[in-house]
């Protein structure tokens, strides 16, 4: 049994709260504390009656509600699902459904006396992969049936360093269309009799020239800035998604 000073410390910095679903159990618990990043941990029970496709429904809403959770969060709990037979169509459509939502499995092997992978240990796939470490399986005779399955999870920030980069970039904002279409006109890249004779030389003219022109209107400017990853689920396609939304809004003055 913990310590009562752990025990104070795990009450004064956490709060639990209980999910109501038909098809299982869930309980979260939320830990604060100055030095680390808020860190939730999901515990599910799901009994071997329930039904699974209305579980698959219900775990769907509650990984949607996960979603919009600030910090780090792991699922974990007794499933009652075979997750290592993937002939099974529900063990598909369960796999599916982490994967849709970025989770990832952490156990490997079986985690039930008779055989199986019942337990689980779910972590979101973007987060860092040092986030969990010495995950253990062990058969132990306070559990007759499961496994006692422990781990180490690194939210805390206390000894690392904020970590900045410089960027340099130039302020739209600065710049004049109509002033700028005029510098434009004015300069050697509107006058076709200068222009080099071969593609590569056209290309360097048109870059050096171009970079005098937005040199004067709107100068490189250093910046520096933290160098923080943001939301693990701000990656890929949405960042992509918005690389594309800000090329389009920075052309509609064209």
């Amino acid at each position: 049994m913990p310590p009562p000073t752990l025990l104070y410390q795990l009450r004064r910095h956490s709060n639990i709260k209980k999910h109501s679903f038909s098809s299982f159990e869930c309980a979260e618990i939320l830990i604060t504390h100055p030095s680390c990043r808020p860190t939730r941990f999901l515990s599910i029970y799901r009994p071997p009656s329930s039904s699974i496709p209305l579980f698959l429904e219900e775990f769907e809403d509650l990984l949607v509600r996960v979603a919009e959770r600030h910090g780090e969060v792991f699922i974990t709990g007794d499933f009652n699902i075979h997750t290592e037979d993937i002939s099974s169509r529900h063990v598909s459509s369960f796999l599916q459904l982490l994967n849709d939502y970025f989770w990832e499995q952490a156990i490997v092997g079986p985690t039930h006396v008779s055989g199986g992978t019942l337990d689980l240990v779910l972590k979101r796939t973007l987060a860092d992969a040092a986030l969990i470490s010495d995950l253990t399986v062990k058969f132990i005779p306070a559990v007759p049936d499961h496994a006692f399955i422990s781990f180490h999870c690194h939210t805390c920030t206390r000894s690392r360093k904020k970590r900045f980069v410089t960027i340099s970039r130039r302020n739209p904002r600065d710049l004049d269309p109509i002033e700028l279409l005029a510098r434009v006109s004015e300069s050697e890249l509107c006058k076709p009799n200068t222009f080099p004779k071969t593609p590569d030389e056209l290309a360097k003219n048109y870059s050096l020239h171009l970079t005098e022109i937005m040199d004067e209107f709107a100068p490189l400017e250093d910046k520096v800035i933290p160098a923080d990853p943001g939301p693990c689920w701000f990656k890929g396609e949405c960042q992509a998604a918005k690389n594309v939304g800000e090329k389009q809004k920075g052309s509609t003055w064209e």
